[in-house]
């Protein structure tokens, strides 16, 4: 596997890994634990620095940074289908689906770039550019960095300490989360009407109502970063101290409970910390310092 491994989806029996700094996407067997592709940064597939991923309607996403550009791959059998680029797409940091189209979070900042941060939107079947948001008095993205569907709307977290939510057809801007705020917002995961926040600055992940923005209770955990949710539990990463010690945890839903599942020394984080997956069952995680995906069974 490519090294630093950045960002992590399932699509069918297969694990997607994509690698900024190796420069390469990489296809694992969930039921075999054995690589099956690995596409580089050849003419063909047009890699350069891949850091997120997407799946929709037979194909996989790829969001590459360095050149500011989407790549379009059949998933079934790994060919290429169309390279996005244009003034709508500028160092992308996060990409997600919401129906029939993909939302794409654009942030400059992250690759040296000069220029505001936005959010596009395109057609998730062949990729034409739907909208683009403008940043506003009530709606200024400084450093966006991850975005959850909730239905009709999405919601994206911003470093700049606040998440922004819109309208996940017509791009919309709705509104922010109100009452206590994120201080360096790095991620953003729904589950069941709640919202839920990765606050690096206080070393919380915080909960709000996704009906009225209101904000219900905090976590504490050691710096979280990515974040993720869905019917049963809730799954956070964080470090401890200035050796990086990174953390897994768990938050059962049902339980109340928060339990650590991993601790390891990762050596350092890559820029987007270890990324996370949650089929349902099982937890896939990336470590960017062994280059490895590691699966964990969730049961309690």
């Amino acid at each position: 596997m490519a090294a630093d491994p950045d960002a992590i989806i399932k699509i069918g029996g297969n694990i997607w890994v994509a690698s900024c700094k190796g420069n390469e996407l990489t296809v694992i067997n969930d039921s075999t634990k054995q690589i099956v592709n690995e596409y580089g940064s050849n003419l063909n597939y047009q890699l350069d620095c891949p850091d997120a991923l997407a799946f929709a309607d037979g194909y996989v996403w790829i969001a590459n940074q360095a050149n500011s550009s989407l790549v379009q791959l059949n998933a079934s059998t790994g060919a290429w289908k169309q390279t996005q680029t244009g003034s709508y797409i500028l160092s992308p940091d996060a990409i997600a689906v919401s129906g029939a189209n993909i939302w794409v979070a654009n942030n400059p900042s992250n690759s040296g770039g000069i220029g505001s941060s936005f959010l596009s939107e395109f057609n998730a079947t062949n990729g034409s550019n739907l909208y683009i948001t403008k940043n506003t008095i009530s709606q200024s993205l400084s450093s966006p960095t991850c975005i959850a569907v909730t239905g009709p709307n999405i919601w994206v977290s911003d470093s700049g300490d606040l998440v922004y939510e819109y309208n996940a057809t017509t791009g919309k801007y709705l509104r922010s989360l109100s009452g206590v705020r994120p201080q360096g917002s790095y991620c953003v995961s729904y589950y069941g009407g709640h919202i839920w926040v990765s606050s690096v600055g206080n070393s919380e992940v915080l909960e709000y109502n996704a009906t009225t923005g209101g904000y219900v209770r905090e976590l504490p955990i050691a710096n979280p970063k990515q974040i993720l949710s869905n019917g049963r539990d809730l799954v956070v990463v964080g470090s401890i101290g200035i050796s990086n010690i990174g953390t897994v945890q768990e938050y059962s839903f049902s339980k109340g409970r928060l339990r650590t599942i991993l601790k390891v020394n990762i050596g350092y984080y890559s820029r987007v910390g270890m990324a996370i997956l949650n089929d349902g069952g099982n937890l896939w995680i990336v470590n960017p310092w062994r280059n490895t995906v590691t699966r964990y069974s969730l049961s309690h």
